[in-house]
């Protein structure tokens, strides 16, 4: 299993949003939380959610998705 963390910019429905996503698997949670960090910083200014995505595909599993803000 793999985590993300993947932050998603919220626009209009005719818009693209920016999306970033961070492979956080075996991070301590500093390092989550410097990686959160970084990825807020890129979108200041803007709306976005912020997502765990915990990817079971490798597993023959579903994912599993946790709205973080």
């Amino acid at each position: 299993m793999k985590t993300y963390l993947e932050l998603t910019e919220v626009v209009p429905e005719e818009e693209e949003p920016e999306f970033i996503r961070c492979e956080i698997t075996d991070k301590t949670d500093t390092e989550i939380t410097a990686i959160k960090q970084a990825m807020i910083d890129v979108m200041e200014g803007k709306k976005y959610t912020l997502t765990r995505h915990l990817c079971r595909h490798d597993e023959g599993g579903a994912c599993e998705l946790t709205t973080e803000i």
